[in-house]
């Protein structure tokens, strides 16, 4: 049985492409396959466990229940995503044609009241989820309260125009017979968090919040402390010509003011349970580096390169 499909997919180049809802045909033909790098399509995967977690706390945010982690459909994804990863080499790859025809509807397992496919290129679980919140269609698919099951697959290119790059298939389906639980780890919306930056020649910047940006982009300034006001955190810097700090619980200043030396990299961990913090650095001569996990090291040591931006997010764990 075939199901209308909003079949969403967003291409992470600055802009998001949003496909009609008019069936398509597949891809004629492709140029020179290059096998892609496959990876495990169950929810082990770390990169899929994370992708799958970050879309089940957007969805508690808005008090929706979680969904269900359904391998067959997960193999629908990776199937559909194994086939992306070679038909997007082709430097004349048609997006219009990201979708199958039906998107996936005739070969999840059959049953399913509603069904709806997001597709996305990025580097990190993060972002893939950021895009498709910031995108009015996949954000209504992965939040719609209707949906019960969901599967994610991907691929990483090994060479051609997305090398490196994450290609995600996520697949989502309600099935009246899925017992969504009655108390998920998930289910409860992270307390957020808040962090102000202190930067070379401006000074204090005003707080922000989870997931936005302290520091500054663009403007080769190094990022000197971070503030942050209410509990929730353990936190410390590796500062220039200190190394790392200690350190610090609670609310808590961590780097250097007065003395202009730049901060380098953070560790930060949450320590509120059932959340953690997530972090990404933007780094002098690199850019935005991938997010990285509940303590793990955000930005660079012993390259003497300056942190010029952070953004950190809280996610239930």
């Amino acid at each position: 049985m075939k199901f209308s499909s909003s079949r969403m997919s967003a291409i992470i180049f600055g802009l998001i492409v949003t496909m009609a809802c008019g069936l398509l045909a597949p891809a004629a033909s492709v140029a020179a396959p290059v096998p892609a790098l496959v990876p495990a399509t169950t929810i082990s995967d770390s990169f899929t466990k994370q992708t799958f977690d970050l879309i089940n706390a957007e969805r508690a945010k808005v008090g929706v229940p979680p969904f269900v982690w359904n391998q067959k459909i997960a193999d629908v994804s990776q199937d559909w995503a194994n086939h992306l990863g070679v038909a997007t080499m082709d430097p004349n790859f048609d997006f219009a044609t990201i979708h199958r025809t039906d998107a996936g509807g005739n070969e999840i397992p059959a049953g399913a009241t509603w069904y709806r496919e997001n597709i996305g290129f990025n580097f990190s679980p993060a972002q893939l989820v950021d895009w498709w919140m910031n995108s009015p269609g996949h954000k209504a698919a992965m939040l719609d309260p209707r949906g019960t099951d969901a599967g994610i697959g991907y691929v990483v290119p090994s060479s051609g125009p997305y090398a490196g790059w994450h290609l995600m298939v996520s697949n989502m389906a309600a099935y009246s017979t899925t017992l969504i639980p009655s108390s998920p780890a998930s289910a409860t919306a992270p307390t957020g968090s808040s962090y102000a930056g202190h930067v070379q020649n401006i000074g204090w910047q005003s707080s922000v919040s989870n997931g936005a940006t302290a520091g500054t982009v663009g403007q080769g300034l190094r990022l000197e402390a971070l503030r942050f006001p209410a509990s929730g955190q353990t936190v410390r810097a590796h500062v220039q010509n200190i190394g790392w700090q200690n350190y610090s619980t609670g609310a808590t200043t961590i780097g250097t003011t007065g003395l202009g030396l730049r901060m380098e990299a953070i560790q930060i961990k949450s320590t509120i349970a059932g959340e953690a913090i997530r972090c990404q650095a933007h780094v002098q001569n690199i850019g935005w580096m991938p997010e990285v996990g509940d303590g793990e090291v955000c930005g660079t040591t012993g390259q003497g390169l300056r942190l010029e931006a952070v953004r950190f997010r809280v996610v239930g764990q």
